[in-house]
């Protein structure tokens, strides 16, 4: 057995490890223990020789330097001729990272590529830089010495290459990086290169990172059409760490010049590292690079300007980062003062909010505000890295205990992770630990002590666990105090007025919402002062005269708040007005001394008595009023001076009796239609079987005072409402009735306005019907007349809504009939067969599913014949339904339209909690033109909507707060629709708002719109510089429709423009294109702002050119990639002298098929060596999804044959589409057609005449195209056993088509088709087949 000894450090082995890691003063005193410990310990002494610091090594003689020269590896600082001299006398051969601080002294030189001669074979690190003495020289060195020599076995392992102030020859840099095959990083500062044609680019791989001035790169042949730049030799570049020499305001350089050659030679360059100030940063960054993950800059530089153009990378960016201020500043102990040169620090919260791959910010110098970073949702969930100061934090010891709480959070949530009570869920990948669940650290031992928290818990507890919670602490108390006294339900807590007048004016001013207030006793114990932050008040009043002004006193206190009123009388008597209380009106006008307006915008009256007189005032007082229920309420005495028409009341709510007779007494009382010309709905009712209103009195007055209304809702007996569907309302679109009434009678009567109804519906038949889990059972009043329910659907073409919840539909009804209804988007009913929820939920997951797939979506479920399938597949046949049956609350939330009446209904006060509940699903709002609408949809809840349309009125208060709505959601919105519903004065008041909003903010704020991809404006004024600023904040912009947009022209229009180059789409008129200010004719047209366009849709109405074609093919310039042209409404003579004068090459062109004439076509051909699609426009959007066959008017009858020229002259026609020409097969087999990579074809062919026929050469083409897929599989396994060759992998049409002897249409069709082996689409008249 061996013997250790006593003492570790005896043994070698673990010397030479200990080694390793010494100081080389321990290292020099360790050597001196014994020769042992010397032999161990010389190698740590003589590693690094750095010349600045070890001075007098000349002194221990040569012989003592060669002894151990050969353990030297790094040398640092060597300046002089007596620091080479060492060198050479140690003879160190096995040198790792050398320094050299060059002199133009030769004898320095000489000795210099000695000793890179005698290392080139080790050398890893080599940095030679011209001496600081000898900056106003070149020096011209020789770098051949770090070259092994032929006969060496060695090749260089240099890794790491640094020149400065070197003057090399032009093919140097070539070759010297072909001898340094392992080179991975290389700088080269202040060399001049030979102004030599440099013939040998060589292209090192594995350099990763370049270190080198713009002014270095770009200057290296003077001519980059001539010579490449210093990029061309480092194709698989990824780091550039560049900056400005001098330091200028200029970048020397184009950014596009960079940006070309980046993209060329360097596509994998992600990481910028740019020393230079902030107007050169800003160029760099936003024009010449594209998709940078990495950004560092100096700190100096870090403005707003620099932040915004680093945001033009938020889709890839990883890293953002500033140089440190000196060395060693992350490792100080003190907190020191430095300079923010970011100023606000919301610009920062930009980054850290639209950069979502984020992982390492390292700002040292920005000091954040911990506001703005709350109200900041940090999109940047793998975070990884973050240096930042937090002000606030300005000492040692609050820094350090704000990290101990965050590493103890950090251990908490992986506690929680790994805790069995988290087990199940975190197995099942459902787990997630919240921040606020970590939040429990030694300062929050429980998430409850956060008062934030527990004020966002309060809101939504009951208000017995709310006192529970009140009675825990005093934080507590504090916190859970505002939910007790929101509500005070009177009739449901009787214990309120035993209550302490001292404790209700305490906690008075939390109450918000009063109701069931009856008797004196709790009137008066309403009465103090500090009760008037009221919003919701519902009362009954008493006859008693000191009642009612205590009444009176409790809603003048609160009328400046009250957004809802419901006034009851206790004693109702219709007839009797002497009984009734008068109401006075006057109570409900805000004091003059407060300045503001009463904000009520629902009033519900019953069983009280006004004068018409203070009914008018009542309008008057009230200017938001949007809701109004009258019953049995008594209007008397004459008023002679006129109505007061309200203009904002839009729902009213009153039996027919209350609305035309209002006063009883008299028989020819007023109606109420008169006071609301706006009135869109009516909710009414009659309780009699007969109306007692003349249907010709109601149909002269809704004519007459209501133009616009057209929305009914009833719940009055069958026969009382068919008399008023049918003779009372000229033009409904909109008919909501009791499911007990819906009877035949009253379809049929529905079915009279086929014209104009668009939405038919029921009230549900319980409350929280749509939310119920399983399958009710119900009376359907329409059970044995289901025939009747689908002639709605068969002759109401513009139906969209259809919410019949009681009624079961056949599906063999729904088969026996073709419904018109294309556009219906809500359809709420019953089917026949889907009686457990599991068949609901199965067939609603096959229509989902079809939903995702391809236009021929309805193939996956042709073999299936269940009732699932078949109500799945009649589903599928409507492009545009989002809701069905009252499932799928996404779906059905997801795209509102204000348009539609009942889905405006849902932004109404009655449906307010009800809305507010589900907005958080709400993605697209359409026609929002109300300021209620508006109100609604700035609520919290609703955050992430991706499409806004707004239409604007006179309201310039709705004008600004609709730019908040838009900027609210700038980071999610990726399309705006803008318009005008008025005339053209009113265009330049919307500039000034939409200017507003989309330029920069009077502070600096700049709006960036992040996903803005697909703007529409329509009748808009809008200046140059204000479209400039729009353009500059939609970074991510590739579509833009301009109808009716007048652009004003600036004194210099090349200032103000601003270029995108996202943009590649726009649709405008020729008009609207050139002739933007007729003040300014020589200024650029539209296209000059979007240099990539690729497709322009544009129109000429009239009959001769609105701008001369010389200009439009002069401004085409600034585009050269248009090649895409779809016109519309233009005359066949306007659309051939586009394409003949003007567009050169294009790829698709797209007219009308009323502008096609032969003319037309022979033009078309001028473009066919470019051609890729040449198509008219479609009927309409569901022409190629159509069931049967359409009729179609051909004008080209006669001239089949100038349409065959297309495919057989076009050899790149890629899609081939002329759905209303009818083509002759004769005529096709005679023509051979060029365009074998066609993909997709429309055409008529004649003999086709039926959806069999068609469906059977579609077959056959179908069958082909898998014969030749199977043939080519087997074959390609027999060229790769080599048993054929290439040349016969091919497959011949005629082998996989239909036999010879098969003269029918159908599978001369076919067989055409099988030609072209790309073609992927096909209609011949029946539904479009995707193979």
């Amino acid at each position: 057995m061996p013997k250790f000894p006593k003492n570790p450090l005896d043994l070698p082995e673990l010397r030479a490890h200990i080694s390793r890691f010494v100081t080389p003063n321990d290292a020099i005193a360790c050597v001196q223990v014994c020769k042992d410990w010397t032999h161990d310990f010389s190698a740590a002494v003589w590693h690094t020789i750095n010349f600045k610091t070890h001075k007098g090594l000349e002194s221990l003689g040569w012989k003592v330097l060669r002894k151990y020269g050969h353990h030297i590896r790094v040398v640092k600082n060597l300046e002089v001729s007596s620091h080479l001299d060492i060198v050479l006398w140690s003879k160190a051969s096995k040198i790792l990272s050398l320094q050299i601080f060059m002199d133009p002294s030769l004898r320095f030189q000489t000795d210099c590529s000695e000793i890179l001669s005698r290392n080139n074979a080790s050398l890893t690190v080599v940095r030679i830089i011209q001496h600081p003495d000898c900056l106003t020289t070149q020096l011209r060195f020789s770098l051949d010495s770090l070259i092994p020599t032929a006969c060496s076995k060695d090749s260089s392992k240099l890794t790491e290459l640094q020149i400065a102030g070197l003057h090399l020859a032009s093919d140097t840099v070539s070759t010297l990086l072909k001898a340094c095959p392992f080179l991975e990083s290389f700088s080269m500062r202040d060399t001049v290169i030979s102004p030599a044609t440099i013939k040998d680019t060589f292209q090192h791989q594995r350099v990763k990172c370049l270190v080198a001035p713009i002014k270095q790169v770009f200057t290296v042949g003077y001519d980059t059409t001539v010579c490449p730049s210093l990029l061309a030799h480092f194709p698989n570049l990824e780091t550039w760490h560049t900056w400005t020499q001098p330091p200028t305001s200029s970048l020397g350089v184009s950014p596009h010049i960079i940006k070309t050659e980046v993209i060329k030679f360097c596509p994998n360059l992600k990481a910028l590292y740019a020393q230079a100030p902030s107007t050169v940063t800003v160029q760099l960054v936003c024009s010449g690079f594209e998709g940078l993950k990495e950004v560092c800059v100096s700190h100096v530089a870090m403005t707003s300007s620099v932040i915004m153009a680093i945001l033009t990378h938020q889709e890839t960016l990883e890293f953002v980062r500033t140089y440190e201020p000196y060395d060693g500043f992350y490792e100080q102990d003190n907190v020191k003062k430095v300079e923010d040169y970011v100023g606000y620090s919301w610009r920062v919260q930009m980054l850290l909010l639209l950069c979502r791959r984020l992982r390492a910010v390292e700002l040292p110098m920005h000091e954040m505000d911990m506001d703005e970073i709350e109200r900041s949702m940090w999109t940047c969930e793998n975070l990884q890295i973050l240096r930042v100061r937090v002000q606030g934090l300005d000492t040692k010891e609050k820094i350090d205990r704000a990290i101990q709480m965050w590493l103890d959070g950090s251990r908490l949530r992986r506690e929680l992770v790994n805790a069995s009570a988290l087990g199940r869920a975190y197995f099942d990948g459902s787990a997630s630990i919240s921040p606020m669940q970590t939040s429990m650290v030694s300062g929050a031992k429980s998430p409850l002590e956060l008062p934030e928290l527990r004020a966002r818990i309060s809101r939504f507890v009951s208000l017995k666990d709310a006192i529970v919670c009140a009675q825990v602490c005093k934080d507590w108390n504090q916190d859970f105090t505002s939910q007790i006294w929101r509500t005070i339900d009177l009739q449901a807590n009787d214990k309120f007025i035993k209550l302490d007048p001292m404790t209700i004016s305490k906690h008075g001013h939390r109450i918000r919402v009063i109701k069931n207030l009856k008797n004196a006793d709790q009137v008066a114990a309403l009465q103090c002062s500090s009760i008037c932050n009221l919003k919701r008040l519902s009362m009954f009043m008493n006859g008693a005269q000191s009642t009612l002004l205590q009444y009176y006193d409790i809603l003048r206190r609160n009328n400046s708040n009250l957004t809802r009123i419901d006034i009851s009388a206790e004693q109702v008597d219709q007839v009797n007005v002497e009984t009734k209380l008068y109401f006075v009106v006057d109570v409900l006008a805000p004091s003059a001394s407060t300045l503001a307006t009463s904000r009520l915008s629902d009033l519900r009256i019953r069983g009280l008595a006004m004068t018409w007189e203070s009914f008018s005032s009542l309008l008057r007082l009230c200017p938001v009023l949007k809701y109004l229920k009258i019953q049995q309420t008594t209007l008397s005495n004459c008023y002679s001076t006129g109505f007061y028409k309200h203009q904002n009341m839009t729902y009213h709510s009153a039996p027919l009796q209350q609305i035309f007779h209002a006063d009883p007494r008299k028989s020819n009382s007023q109606s109420l239609l008169r006071y609301f010309p706006k009135l869109t709905r009516l909710e009414t009712w009659e309780t009699s079987e007969v109306l007692d209103i003349p249907s010709h009195v109601i149909r002269y007055e809704v004519a007459l005072c209501c133009p616009f209304l057209d929305s009914l809702e009833t719940t009055s007996q069958s026969s009382t409402l068919v008399e008023m569907v049918v003779r009372g309302f000229p033009h409904l679109a909109s008919i909501c009735v009791d499911h007990i009434n819906l009877s035949p009678e009253v379809i049929t009567a529905i079915l009279t306005h086929q014209q104009t109804i668009e939405r038919v519906y029921t009230f549900p038949p319980s409350v929280g019907f749509y939310k119920q889990d399983n399958v009710l059972v119900i009376e359907d009043p329409l059970r044995s007349f289901g025939w009747i329910v689908q002639l709605l659907f068969q002759t109401c073409s513009r139906l969209t809504h259809v919410l019949i919840p009681a009624h079961e539909m056949d599906i063999s009804d729904i088969a026996r009939v073709t419904w018109s209804c294309a556009d219906i988007e809500t359809l709420h009913t019953r089917i026949q067969g889907l009686d457990t929820a599991e068949k609901i939920n199965r067939a609603l997951r096959m229509w989902v599913a079809g939903r995702a797939q391809s236009a021929d979506s309805t193939s996956s479920l042709e073999e299936h014949f269940t009732i699932e399938a078949r109500v799945s597949r009649h589903l599928l046949k409507f492009k545009k339904l989002r809701a069905w049956a009252g499932n799928f609350l996404e779906v059905i939330w997801r795209e509102i339209d204000l348009y539609t009446i009942p889905l405006r209904r849902m932004f109404d006060i009655s449906n307010h909690k009800a809305l507010l509940r589900h907005m958080h699903f709400v993605r697209e709002i359409k026609n929002m033109r109300d300021q209620y609408q508006l109100f609604i949809l700035m609520k919290p809840n609703i955050n992430q909507l991706q499409s806004i349309g707004v239409v604007f009125t006179v309201d310039t208060f709705f004008h600004k707060k609709s730019f908040e709505l838009i900027r609210k959601h700038r980071n999610s919105l990726a399309q705006l629709d803008l318009s005008m519903s008025f005339d053209g004065r009113w265009l330049r008041l919307a500039l000034d708002t939409i200017t507003l909003s989309l330029a920069p903010h009077p502070e600096g704020k700049t709006e960036v719109f992040s996903r803005l991809c697909r703007p529409k404006l329509q009748g808009f004024c809008i200046a140059q510089k204000a479209f400039s600023t729009l353009l500059h904040g939609c970074p991510a912009l590739e579509k833009l429709d301009m109808r009716d947009i007048a652009l004003s022209i600036g004194q210099d229009p090349s200032s103000d423009m601003y270029k995108h180059h996202g943009v590649k789409q726009l649709i405008a008129s020729f008009i609207q294109v050139f002739n933007l200010d007729p003040k300014a004719p020589d200024a650029p047209s539209l296209l000059a702002y979007f240099p990539n366009l690729e497709t322009w849709s544009t129109w000429n109405v009239s009959l001769t050119f609105e701008v001369p074609p010389e200009r439009i093919k002069r401004e085409l310039g600034s585009c050269p990639n248009l090649k895409c042209i779809l016109t519309n409404e233009t005359p066949g003579p306007i659309v051939k002298t586009l394409l003949v004068q003007v567009f050169e090459g294009l790829k698709t062109i797209e007219i009308t098929y009323k502008s096609i004439s032969d003319e037309v076509i022979m033009a078309i051909l001028g473009h066919r060596n470019t051609l890729e699609g040449a198509l008219p426009h479609i009927p309409h959007n569901n022409f190629y999804f159509a069931e049967e066959v359409p009729l179609v008017d051909d004008h080209f009858w006669n001239m089949n044959w100038i349409v065959q020229l297309l495919p057989r002259m076009c050899s790149k026609l890629k899609e081939f589409a002329y759905p209303l020409h009818l083509m002759y097969m004769d005529i096709v087999e005679m023509s051979t057609w060029s365009c074998k990579a066609l993909e997709k074809l429309r055409v008529r062919v004649r003999g086709l005449d039926t959806k069999e026929e068609i469906d059977l050469a579609i077959q056959m083409w179908v069958d082909g195209c898998t014969l030749r897929r199977q043939i080519l599989r087997e074959r390609e396994q027999e060229r790769e056993l080599g048993v054929i060759g290439e040349a016969d992998v091919q497959v011949d049409p005629v082998t996989i088509g239909p036999a010879l002897s098969n003269k029918s249409v159908e599978a001369r069709v076919a067989g055409h088709l099988l030609k072209f082996e790309k073609l992927r689409s096909v209609w011949l008249g029946t539904k479009l087949r995707q193979l």
